[in-house]
């Protein structure tokens, strides 16, 4: 099973500027856009890394699917398949029907599997439900079980740290390494 460890620096990699705000936007998940050539994520800083992850997956999905500008229309149909693009791209279908045998999941088989592909419990269980590897029932069993244990909202009891720039990184590092300053940067 191969995941991706860092979606963040995999998009800026590939010349994506991402953000993120915990400030007026904080009913917003993310959005994205492109200026230009470039394309442009916000994310909101208070969500939980298995769920900063899916929007930064959820956001790609947009920019590869209808990203043209700021002014892209939202609509059920393109949050559906960006929310299936973020899914496919996470937790790819071999994956996840290699991994789980049957129809019996237990929620404890959800908890460990969710740090394979670091995703979570809520976006794991929809995804094994529509690809058919589990049924309606456990569907269900699993849904009032996760959202008992609190999951519907947050991920309770993560240990999964939020991915991190690499940009950022390798500009504080460079300017230290030439003595600047912060404010120096223009």
């Amino acid at each position: 099973m191969a995941t991706i460890k860092n979606l963040l620096q995999l998009l800026e990699l590939k010349g994506a500027k991402v953000y993120s705000d915990g400030g007026p936007l904080q009913a917003i998940d993310a959005f994205s856009f492109r200026h230009g050539a470039t394309p442009v994520v916000f994310l909101n800083v208070h969500r939980s890394a298995e769920r900063l992850r899916f929007d930064l997956a959820h956001e790609l999905g947009h920019l590869v699917m209808h990203g043209e500008s700021l002014n892209v229309e939202s609509g059920k149909e393109k949050e559906q398949a960006a929310n299936d693009f973020a899914s496919s791209f996470l937790m790819p279908r071999s994956d996840v029907i290699g991994a789980i045998r049957g129809n019996n999941l237990m929620l404890e088989d959800v908890l460990m599997l969710k740090r394979c592909w670091r995703v979570s419990p809520m976006a794991l269980k929809l995804r094994a439900h529509r690809l058919g590897v589990i049924s309606d029932w456990t569907y269900s069993t699993l849904a009032k079980q996760l959202s008992m244990a609190g999951f519907r909202r947050g991920d309770p009891g993560s240990d999964l740290r939020p991915e991190s720039s690499s940009l950022l990184t390798q500009v504080m590092s460079d300017m230290r390494g030439r003595s600047q300053a912060f404010a120096e940067l223009s």
